[in-house]
């Protein structure tokens, strides 16, 4: 089991966290959210599950979207809570990153963890 860890991110670490670090298959799942969110309150704890319980290329990050709004604009966050994730691959020179529009529980989330960490295609012997 990986030790806990959602990183609290602003404008100013994301790109250094999110963006540069060139690990491959490293995936960032990042929160957007709103301190007067309700919606925000009930998915962080879910989200903090998640991040205990996944794998140690999966990476957690939580931003303030009223306080970091350049972030928050290059990620097309227009509602609250947004989840996005960024895939970082050996099978893309780009990352591969979008918005999970799923439910917001724990069960759903950890399938779609495990489908991103699925290689999208299988070696032919």
């Amino acid at each position: 089991q990986k030790t806990f860890a959602v990183f609290e991110i602003n404008d100013d670490s994301y790109s250094k966290l999110v963006i540069t670090d060139d690990r491959d298959n490293l995936v960032w799942l990042i929160m957007f959210y709103a301190p007067w969110c309700h919606h925000c309150h009930k998915v962080r704890p879910i989200f903090e599950q998640l991040a205990v319980a996944s794998p140690a290329q999966v990476k957690f990050g939580v931003i303030d979207a009223t306080l970091n709004k350049i972030s928050a604009a290059e990620n097309q966050v227009t509602r609250f809570p947004t989840i996005r994730y960024i895939l970082k691959s050996s099978y893309s020179s780009q990352s591969l990153n979008g918005s999970y529009s799923g439910p917001r529980t724990l069960a759903a989330l950890q399938t779609f963890v495990a489908n991103i960490l699925s290689p999208p295609f299988s070696k032919v012997s």
